[in-house]
Order: structure tokens, then sequence, then C-alpha cells
């Protein structure tokens, strides 16, 4: 309970005087014998944007992995590793032992400095005025970083898992995501709405209705050794046919099959006296009278045998009947629950969504070289994420409309509208690698719009492996004034390998 008391105290000493969170940026990173990185290396994100230039292994990725290890105590893509041993699948395999693998962060919050130090079994957070650093939970960390735009979205955040997928989602572009985002294929629907739910908090929304669905499907189809709905309502109508047989049967017979204790003694008697004790059969010499008497007898246990029989399948129908209603009962009910699950997240997202599609139409259509679309739009409320493009009086879908690098523009385009209303620090690994000459040309005038456009919250770091992107970017900001007194534009020349070493080989600025 106290440590409940402690844990809340710690959120709500984060929150402003109005109850939001004040965003926290990370303004300086260094990282030691972590991935491609065997000794130390240091980087500055101060500026509005930090782009960091190198070819590929020579730890561009790891500077971004590390950003991600720090804020959320995993990297994703690499999760089933880091969970069997963050220090040993982590770690450089180069790095020499004597090295201990860390990551660092210096952050503002609000007008506080503070730094944290990730290590493989801790967070620790030394703030000025401290006599020692402040061990803290991912719980705590996961409240920190991810930063709230509203009550209602905070409270879809309900666990530090969740808090996590928030700020993986929403400060972290990958080229998988890119793909993702920009994806309509049904059969991706549920990977591309956890990435799309993480952009609001509303992921698990998503996945709780995925998990349901998949929990009808399994109802129907079987598992486990379970017989499936579909199966149980097939061994039914077999059941059913069956019975129909017998009382079709039973009603033929009618009265011309008395039971055994409609028949006389006297019948009984002598039909038993000429039959065979071993075998039941009549013996040799038997007169009419014996005969028939056999028969009778014989045929009230063939009826006797059609009533238990009839009573028996009776039984077996209530039973599979009573089944089948018991696994309808489930799947709807599940039905039910996926579907007010994926209607939450869906209204949830569609209202986010067209306040967002204010800022992406313009943006999308600002990165285009050759326009063609003049507005985009979310889809209807029970598939928002089936974006529309409307041309003059046309609609198009993305499927078979968009091209593939059209559909990656419109991703970066909702990731950096995005971005600019969370604001604080973000991390785009090679999102230019798509892009053709004249969409990177656009791109590099919208990453020059939103840096003049800044707060001093908000910034993004970038990977490339193009040198050529990072002279024309160079170029492009070369005019730009000072941005809250920082150079709009600094650029960072990686060189070596997990090897030998990865070091900076050269940092300038530009603006």
């Amino acid at each position: 309970m106290e440590g409940d008391q402690q844990e809340r105290q710690c959120e709500r000493s984060e929150e402003s005087a109005d109850g939001v969170r004040t965003m926290v940026k990370l303004e300086r990173i260094r990282l030691a014998a972590f991935r491609g990185v065997p000794g130390e290396l240091q980087l500055d994100f101060t500026s509005p944007l930090t782009i960091i230039y190198a070819p590929n292994g020579t730890g561009k990725s790891s500077v971004i992995d590390a950003a991600e290890w720090l804020l959320t105590g995993e990297v994703k893509r690499l999760s089933d590793l880091s969970k069997k041993s963050a220090s040993g699948e982590l770690r450089c395999k180069f790095a020499p032992a004597e090295n201990r693998m860390e990551v660092e962060g210096w952050f503002l919050h609000g007008e506080e400095a503070f730094r944290l130090l990730r290590l493989p079994d801790a967070w620790l957070r030394f703030r000025a005025g401290d006599d020692a650093p402040q061990r803290m939970s991912g719980r705590e960390i996961m409240r920190l970083f991810a930063s709230n735009e509203s009550d209602k979205e905070r409270d879809y955040r309900v666990a530090p898992s969740l808090e996590r997928d928030w700020i993986r989602s929403a400060r972290f572009l990958t080229v998988s995501t890119l793909a993702l985002l920009a994806d309509t294929d049904s059969q991706n629907r549920t990977a591309r709405e956890a990435a799309l739910g993480g952009f609001w908090g509303v992921g698990e929304l998503f996945a709780r209705a995925a998990g349901f669905e998949e929990f009808a499907r399994r109802l129907n189809d079987g598992y486990g050794g379970e017989e499936g709905l579909a199966a149980t309502r097939k061994e039914l109508a077999r059941r059913k046919e069956e019975l129909a047989r017998l009382h079709k049967t039973m009603a033929e017979a009618g009265d011309k099959s008395p039971g055994l204790d409609e028949l006389m003694h006297s019948e009984v008697t002598l039909a038993l006296h000429f039959l065979d004790e071993r075998e039941g059969t009549p013996l040799h010499g038997a007169s009419p009278e014996q005969r028939l008497a056999e028969l009778k007898i014989r045929s009230a246990l063939d009826s006797r045998d059609r009533r238990r029989d009839a009573l028996s399948l009776v039984e077996v129908v209530g039973t599979i009947e009573e089944k089948v209603r018991m696994i309808d009962r489930k799947r709807d009910q599940a039905l039910e629950a996926a579907a007010l699950f994926r209607e939450k997240a869906n209204s949830y997202c569609a209202e986010q969504l067209d306040r967002l599609f204010d800022v992406v139409s313009p943006m999308f259509s600002r990165v285009q070289a050759n326009e063609v679309f003049d507005s985009l739009h979310r889809g209807p409320m029970n598939n928002p994420f089936a974006w529309v493009a409307k041309s003059s009086s046309c609609e198009f879908t993305l499927s078979p409309h968009f091209s593939m690098g059209q559909r990656q523009d419109l991703a970066l385009a909702i990731f950096l509208a995005r971005a600019r209303g969370v604001k604080g620090t973000f991390f785009l690994d090679e999102p230019v690698i798509h892009l053709d000459d004249l969409n990177r040309v656009a791109l590099m005038d919208t990453f020059r719009m939103l840096v003049l456009e800044s707060e001093p919250g908000c910034n993004f770091v970038m990977t490339t492996a193009r040198r050529d992107f990072v002279r024309h970017m160079a170029e492009k900001f070369a005019n730009v004034p000072a941005v809250h007194g920082m150079p709009p534009l600094r650029i960072y020349e990686l060189d070596g390998s997990p090897r030998v070493g990865v070091r900076v080989a050269k940092e300038w600025c530009a603006g």
C-alpha cells in the first residue's frame, strides 16, 4: 500500500498545475558496450534536428536501440532475445570484458534537468541536490516518459506494458513501422491496429478485440483436442438423422411388436423349450406353434432394443444440443466483447484522426513531388485506418490506387503530424530509404518547416546511410537561423565497426 502511494505521488509530481504531464526531452545520450558500439559513444540531441550518418553496420541503429532501451527497458525488435538476457544479447560481442554495458541520458523536464542511467537490471535517476541517485521502477519510468495529451488517453494506458507500447509507437519510427502504418491489407489488420493504436495508447483495446475474435474462431474450429462448434453441429445432425431413422422403424413396426410382458406365459415356455440354450436357435422338429412363439419373442426383444436405443439417442442429442448452445453462447459473448473493445478504440482513434488529418493532409501534399490528391481523410468509424484520398470529385482507397512510395509518404506524414502535437524527442531510423530523389527533396522542405515552427520541447533524431541526403539537408538548412538558441541542424558522421570500435568521425552544424 505504501509503495502504491509513493508511486501515485511520483506520478503527480510529474504533472503541471493543469494536470497535464510536462514533456520530457532527451538532450544527450551516451552508450557503452551496447549492441554495435564496443566502446563509448556520446551524441548531443539539443538541436531541433539531428542526423546520424554512417554506412550500414557502423552503429546508427544501435543509437536508436539505446534510446529505446533507455526509455522503455527493452528493444522491441530484439525482445525475444533481450528477455532471455539483456546483458548477454544487448551487450556488444566485441566489447572488452571490463566495459560495463550501460546507456545514459540527459533530460530536460520542464525547467528541471536530470540524468538517467540505464543498467541491465535498473534505472538510476540523478537530480541536482540529491545526495544519492534514485532507483526507479519500470512503472515509474513508463509514467515519466509516456506523456499524456488528454486525461481520456491516459486512462487507456493503465499498465506499464501499455505505457511502453505508447512510447515505442509514438516516438520511434522504423522502416517496418512505416510499412504497417501505410498498409491496408486485411490480413495485417491486427499488426496495423497495434501500431496505430499505440499512437494513442489504445493498442491494448485492439489487442483485446483481436484476442476475443481469435477465441471465437477457436470455439468454432476447435482447439486442444476439443471439437469446435462446426464439428459439434455436424455430429448433432448425424445423431438426429440416426434417431429419425430409428423412429421411422418403430412407427412401421407399430403394434406388430408386442412387449415381452404382453406374451402369454405358455407361449414363452413353449418357445424356450425348443431353443438351443447355448446358441438361441430353434431345434429341428419344432411345430408351427412353437416357431410362432419364438418369432413373437424375437420381435418383442427387437422392439425393446429399439426403444432403448431411441432413449439413449434422445439423451445423446440433448447433450450435444446443450453443448452447441454453450459454445454458441460463449462465441456470441466473445464477439460481443470484441465489438465493444474495437468500437471504443475505433471511436477514440477516429476522433484523434479527424484533428490530426488537418495537419497530415497538407503535410502529405508537401512531401509529394507530384501532387495528385487534394486531401486525405480517415476511413469509416468501423475502420478509421482505411485511408481515403480525394481528387476533384473522385475518391480513392489506399490499396489499389496508392503506390508503395505514396503509402509510405502518408505513413511518414502521420508520424510527423503526431509528433508535432505530442512534442518531445522522436527517433526515425532510415525514414528516407523508400523515397526517390524528388520526394526526398520535398521531405527536406517538410523537416525544414517543422524545425522552423518547433517549440523548445520538440526535436527529431534521424539516421541515414545516404551521403547525398546529408549534403542536401545541410544545404537546405544553411540559411535557417538558430532555433531557441540552438543550431537548427546537427550532423554526426560515424566511423568504424563493432569489431574495431565506433567513433564520431565528424560533427558539424548547419544554419
